[in-house]
C-alpha cells in the first residue's frame, strides 16, 4: 500500500517538476538567444512529453482497473524516459553541432 501511495503521489508531482523546469529554461534560452531554436524547441517537447506522462500518472485514480494507481504511475515513468529523454538527448546534440559548426565558420573566416 505504501508502495502505491508513493506511486501516485511522487512520480506525477516529480514528472510536473521536470517537465515546467524544462519548459522554462527552454524558454529563457529562445529569449537571451544562447542555444540554437531547435535545440530549444526539442526541449519544449521533451517537456510537455514529461508534464503528459504526469497526467498520464495521476489517470490511476479515474480508471476503473485494479491496478491502475500502480500500473499507469510506472507507464509514466516509462513513457517520459523514452519521449523526454529521446527529445532531451537530440537537443542536446543539435547543441553540439551548432557549436561545433560556429566554431568551424569562425576559424574559417579567421584564415
Amino acid at each position: 500500500m505504501l508502495f502505491a501511495l508513493v506511486a501516485f503521489f511522487a512520480v506525477p508531482v516529480l514528472l510536473f517538476v521536470v517537465g515546467v523546469v524544462t519548459i522554462v529554461q527552454a524558454v529563457k534560452s529562445l529569449r537571451r538567444a544562447q542555444g540554437s531554436r531547435a535545440s530549444a524547441i526539442l526541449r519544449v517537447i521533451a517537456g510537455v512529453g514529461f508534464v503528459g506522462c504526469a497526467f498520464i500518472s495521476v489517470g490511476g485514480v479515474l480508471a476503473q482497473v485494479q491496478y491502475a494507481i500502480v500500473i499507469l504511475p510506472m507507464l509514466g515513468l516509462f513513457g517520459a524516459a523514452v519521449w523526454g529523454g529521446g527529445f532531451l538527448i537530440a537537443a542536446a546534440i543539435v547543441e553540439v553541432v551548432v557549436r561545433r559548426r560556429e566554431h568551424v565558420s569562425r576559424v574559417s573566416q579567421e584564415q
